[in-house]
């Protein structure tokens, strides 16, 4: 199960076995480059959606490290609608210029 999955839709026996990465696990003070430039860029509306937008954006950037923003919107797909007006997708997965 290589792969972002919605932990809500997976069944515990479907996991078994295989390596779960959580946000959490992304790193344990919040350092990684995500976190920080969720943290910097006060990202943060409700909670909700965080952990998977974070774990989303993360597969993405595992896979490609300079995403497009076709490769962000096909990739990213579980923004909320407060997200997507703001586009906070597109800073922390762009790298600076």
């Amino acid at each position: 199960m290589d792969q972002l999955r919605a932990s809500c839709r997976v069944p515990v026996e479907a996991a078994a076995g295989t390596q779960i990465t959580t946000i959490e696990g992304l790193s344990r003070d919040s350092s990684h480059p995500l976190q920080t430039a969720w943290i910097d860029l006060n990202v943060p509306q409700c909670g909700y959606c965080q952990a998977g937008m974070l774990m989303a954006a993360a597969a993405l950037l595992k896979d490609k490290p300079r995403p497009t923003d076709d490769d962000i919107d096909s990739s990213i797909t579980n923004i909320c609608g407060v997200a997507r007006t703001l586009e906070c997708e597109r800073p922390f997965t762009k790298p600076p210029t």
